[in-house]
């Protein structure tokens, strides 16, 4: 099905127009994310964590390869190691521009996220003008930065704010008919993030929607139909043509995740997921609860009745936003819902997500450290919420008019908007004032544990030392010191250390085997650990403790204590 054309405007007023958008979206994104950045008075000490820090730990691990990528050292967890510990590859490429220009790295990354969330605002504003008007536009090009989450992610120092503009380009060159460079970004966008796949198959939908029947059928149809074999060859010509130049793309990753590992996906993977059934209703029931607390589907207000008016106006709004696209751009439709969907699904299946509960407590699904990999649908959803919004408000003056018989006031329309996002805007205040709080303590949290920590290490532990432990990011980025990750995310023949220990008895003879040849082998003198998590590997090592390092209440890391100790030889 062919997507409708936009309506005609002023060639004249369109360079201004776009000017116009990509400034609003800037200074947008700017005014949430300094909103996060600015409130470090939240935080338990009064340095400037998050101006100095990222509220999560694996945004260090990318800055770790980063770093290497900059010197030269292709991947590289320690120097001489080729490791697939970075789940986005491509973005610790892009940040390792800002190490090799000499930027300050902290305050770079979280600038690059916020040109990243504003350009993503801006292609999101262009595929809402054509699928619905000026109106679905600037209400997405506002609302996109105005999610907290989506502020939160801005200034985060992850790969959240280059995946979600990668799958809006995907869409928006999708639905311009060039199919090959769709392919090309979707290729990025899974070397962004590796859920990026669902991309694909949405793509090839997508691509044989969009085809006028006599590009899909072979043959002289008034003569003789096509042979089914003939049909369906030219079916998959045409939903192949976006998809073969995504896995060109991505071959050469795989090419070196084979090499490095012996595995065709970065080691986090392998690590991070398990099966969790085909109907895991538990993890369904998660999903649900984290739509629901953004302010589009739900609302973040101390009042139930308020929850469900923004939830069923919101409901009602993708409804019509839905049905929009099925009648008008089906290929639209499945460049949007379906991989917002297949996301949810396929991380509900895959990634045990974390308990429901505040986004200050420790293993919260609200927290960002799970709600980053949610994340990447809302945006999705977001743009079909605002097409169905300007459609809904197109259908309500449709109707004034033909009672009335003179067209609506520009009053009622906006009296119309206003009562639509009114409850999402007030709940996006509330959340964000939440959230502000949240990402500054988070930001103090992994600096003051494992950066202070590895900066201690880099100051007192010798230059050969070789480190164990069982959060690898801002250890290894500061402690300088050959790292060996006990959770096998960036020391990949660790899995297989633990999957081996998991077939055998705790604590039997096997075991202890299995575990004295692991520390002869890796040569672990010290360790930098949180103390209470992921301790399968020292089982019956000793210790020798000589630092600490403390908060009095933990959201983002493993534990409220990082020890560094010294390994103590078994007699022999």
């Amino acid at each position: 099905m062919h997507v409708p054309s936009p309506p005609a405007a002023d060639s004249s007023q369109a360079p201004a127009r776009w000017t116009l958008a990509c400034t609003v979206a800037l200074a947008a994104t700017s005014a949430a994310a300094a909103g996060f950045v600015t409130r470090a008075g939240f935080a338990p000490d009064p340095s400037a964590a998050a101006w100095t820090s990222f509220p999560i730990d694996d945004a260090w691990i990318h800055q770790v390869y980063a770093r290497g990528i900059a010197a030269g050292d292709w991947f590289q967890y320690n120097p001489g190691e080729p490791e697939t510990g970075a789940t986005s590859p491509l973005w610790a490429v892009v940040l390792a521009g800002v190490h090799g220009l000499g930027w300050p790295v902290v305050p770079a990354t979280k600038g690059l996220g916020v040109v990243l969330t504003a350009a993503a605002a801006v292609i999101g504003f262009g595929l809402a003008r054509r699928l619905a008007g000026p109106l679905s536009a600037w209400l997405y090009l506002l609302a996109l930065p105005a999610l907290p989450y989506v502020g939160f992610a801005s200034v985060s120092g992850t790969e959240v704010p280059l995946f979600v503009m990668l799958q809006l380009a995907v869409a928006q060159r999708a639905l311009a008919g060039r199919w090959r460079d769709a392919g090309l970004v979707a290729g990025l966008a899974v070397l962004a993030r590796p859920e990026g796949l669902v991309l694909l198959p949405a793509l090839a939908v997508a691509a044989v929607l969009a085809q006028p029947p006599a590009a899909v059928t072979p043959g002289d149809v008034t003569t003789r139909p096509p042979a089914p074999t003939q049909r369906w060859a030219a079916l998959a010509t045409v939903a192949m043509r976006p998809v073969l130049p995504a896995l060109a793309v991505q071959l050469p990753w795989v090419a070196y995740c084979v090499r490095a590992t012996g595995q065709p996906l970065a080691a986090t993977f392998y690590a991070k997921t398990e099966a969790l059934g085909l109907v895991p209703f538990g993890q369904w029931f998660k999903v649900a609860a984290f739509l629901s607390w953004q302010p589009f589907l739900g609302a973040q207000l101390d009042s139930a009745a308020a929850a469900v008016v923004g939830g069923a106006l919101g409901l009602l709004c993708i409804g019509f936003g839905i049905a929009h696209l099925y009648r008008s751009a089906r290929a639209g439709l499945v460049l949007l819902a379906a991989p917002a969907l297949l996301f949810l699904l396929g991380l509900a299946a895959r990634l045990p997500l974390g308990r429901l509960a505040g986004a200050d407590e420790p293993g919260s699904l609200a927290n960002f450290y799970f709600a980053r990999y949610l994340l990447p649908a809302v945006p999705l959803l977001l743009l079909v919420w605002a097409i169905g919004v300007g459609v809904l408000v197109g259908h309500a003056t449709r109707l004034w008019t033909a009672r009335r018989s003179r067209p609506a006031p520009s009053v009622i329309r906006m009296g119309l908007v206003a009562a639509l996002i009114a409850l999402p805007v007030a709940s996006s205040a509330v959340h964000a004032r939440h959230l502000h709080r949240v990402f500054a303590r988070d930001c103090w949290e992994i600096d003051r544990l494992d950066g202070d920590a590895g900066r201690w290490i880099a100051a007192h532990l010798p230059a050969d030392a070789v480190l164990g432990v069982n959060d690898a990011g801002a250890l290894r980025y500061f402690g300088g010191r050959r790292t060996v990750d006990l959770l096998g995310l960036n020391s990949h023949r660790i899995l297989a250390v633990r999957a081996a220990l998991r077939e055998v008895p705790p604590k039997s003879p096997q075991a202890t085997a299995l575990l004295q040849w692991f520390w002869k082998k890796e040569g672990i003198d010290h360790v930098a650990i949180f103390p209470r998590w992921n301790l399968e590997l020292l089982a019956g090592q000793h210790f020798e403790r000589m630092k600490s390092f403390d908060v009095q209440h933990n959201t983002i890391a493993g534990d409220r204590t990082v020890v560094v100790a010294r390994v103590v030889p078994r007699p022999q």
